[in-house]
Parts: structure tokens; sequence; C-alpha cells
């Protein structure tokens, strides 16, 4: 072999294998991330603002995490908690409402998450933890008071300082929809809030029962327990509680906005049609052949306080209208 031939022989040997990827490389290349894992972190860096306290971080990030569209429902339901705790301890409670509404209609079970440590650890300063997650706590207390048909008086204890739960349903061993009722919140209730029982109802049977709570949009919280027992009333008398008796349990209303309304419109109506029928009449009475077109307005304004008196009375009754 001439020495030419050798070197040309050495170069082809060499050369390749110098220049050849590694069967290591070639094996595992190096992963990239996914599409999920690059969505995820600004909710993880959100979490870490939460924690650190800074708050308005903490929504942005929140936000930017759902405006990427690349989560799973678990997460989207996780950013949206995020942004309400952050809402909250920023002392917009109406904000972290409506998030927590979005978290519960995106993942019916949220509410399970109550042991994350992302939130146990998180309070506000100066207050109580303000916490709409810990739903796991809430107890429907139906109390059977008749003594040969069941009457029953339903409570609800349920630790919800954010005042999530607005409603709840009652359903039998059928899945059947016994009783749905609104949640009014005792003015003093704080912590483990015991909420006062207004809603008496008879006709079926106490066993067997099951509680869902739900917030003010009908969104399903969580599922909780049913007591049925004497006991569970002393225990809740015991605990500040006040139920009410058979002879005291005339169902407590509320006087809003739309009663007031609805009771300043009957009066003006009231008035209006009065002094428009006072005024009809006598002109009637003055037996003037034009009466029909010159107490025209005279006739108009009473048809017009007759009409405002009938919409302020039925105001008042869709208001006040046992829900």
């Amino acid at each position: 072999m001439t020495p030419s031939s050798l070197v040309f022989a050495l170069a082809v040997v060499v050369v390749p294998a110098r220049f050849a990827p590694s069967s290591a490389s070639s094996s595992a290349p190096s992963p990239l991330p996914s599409p999920s894992s690059a969505a995820q972190l600004p909710l993880a860096e959100a979490e870490a603002a939460l924690r650190a306290g800074i708050h308005q971080k903490c929504v942005e990030l929140a936000q930017r995490a759902l405006a990427a569209g690349r989560l799973d429902a678990v997460a989207v339901a996780r950013a949206w908690l995020v942004r309400g705790r952050c809402h909250v301890l920023d002392g917009d409670l109406h904000r972290a409402e409506r998030s927590y509404a979005v978290a519960v209609r995106v993942q019916p079970d949220v509410a399970l998450l109550t042991a994350d440590a992302v939130f146990s650890r998180v309070q506000p300063e100066g207050r109580a933890q303000a916490s709409a997650l810990t739903l796991t706590a809430a107890t429907v207390v139906v109390i059977d008071e008749g003594e040969q048909a069941p009457i029953v008086a339903v409570a609800v204890a349920a630790q919800d300082d954010l005042g999530l739960a607005r409603a709840f349903v009652l359903v039998d061993a059928d899945e059947r929809e016994v009783v749905r009722a609104p949640i009014e919140r005792a003015a003093d209730a704080v912590g483990d809030a015991f909420v006062r029982p207004r809603h008496r109802f008879s006709g079926f049977s106490v066993e067997r029962l099951r509680a869902r709570l739900l917030d003010r949009y009908g969104n399903r919280l969580r599922d909780v327990p049913v007591v049925v027992s004497d006991e569970a009333r002393r225990a809740l008398i015991a605990a500040g509680a006040t139920p009410a008796t058979r002879s005291t349990a005339t169902p407590a209303t509320d006087t809003s906005w739309l009663t007031w309304a609805g009771a300043a419109t009957a009066s003006a109506g009231f008035v209006t049609a009065s002094l428009g029928g006072v005024a009809f009449t006598s002109a009637m009475q003055a037996d003037d052949t034009r009466v029909v077109d010159d107490e025209a307005p005279v006739l108009a304004a009473f048809v017009a306080g007759a009409g405002l008196f009938v919409v302020g009375g039925a105001l008042i009754v869709v208001d006040q209208w046992p829900r």
C-alpha cells in the first residue's frame, strides 16, 4: 500500500467517526417543554406571588396562565381559585366571588381542594381567613319538629366567610329534589357560621336526605352531610345558635331596596289615583256637557295612579314571596 492510499484510508475511518453523533445523544434527545407545562409556569408563579402577598402580580400571572389557553380543566379551575384568593386578600370580595363561581362552573368538585398548602397558609392581615374553599366543614341540619306529620327546620352550619354558598337543595335517595331554599347568614356569623333556620317544610320523610350547596348562580359547590337528630339541635343551641321552635316559626322577611321601591311606587300611585278620582267625580257632578273633553287629563292621572299602585304592590309581592 502506497503512503497516499494509507492516508486516504485513515481519513475515511477517522473523519466520519469524529463528526458522527454519539449514540447517547441520538437515543435520548433533550425534551422540549410541552404546551401544558409552559402554561403551568405562570400559574406556579401566581401561586408563589400569592404566598408572598403580592396580590396585584398574582392576579396578572393567573390571568396570563388563563390567556395561554393550554390548561386542562383542573388547572383552569385552579387558576381562577388563585385569582379569587388574591381578590379576597385585596379586599375585593365581589370579584373574588365571581372568580370562585367560574372555577366551580369549570370543575364542579373544585371545592375539594381545601388541603392545598397554597391556600391554607395564606391569611389576610387583621381578619379571619376568608375562604370559600372550606365548605367541607358545612353541615345541613334537619330537625324533625313534627309530632305526627314531619315538620322540619333546616339550618346550615358552614365555615364560609366569603359567603359563596347562597342556597341549598335537599334531595332524597332517588335523587329527586325535595327542597330548594336560599341561605341566610346570621348577622354575627364569623368563622364556623351558623345560618339560622327560617325554612320549614312538610310532606316528605326526613330519612336518607342529602344536601347540596349552590352559589348565587346556581352552580353546585359540593354535597354536604345532613344531620337529623335532636342531639344536633342541642349541639347547635350549645354552640350559640338559636334555631326557632314551632311556636316562633314565622319566616323572616328581608326589606330590600326592591321592597322599598315597590312601597314608594304604590304610595305615589295611591295618592295620584285618589286625587284624580276625586277631581273627576267632582267634575262629573257639575253636570258639564264638556266634562269628557275638559277632564281627560284628570282621568288619565287616575288611570296612571292606579297603574302605579298595582306595579308597586307587585314589586313588594315578588320581593317578599318565599323562595
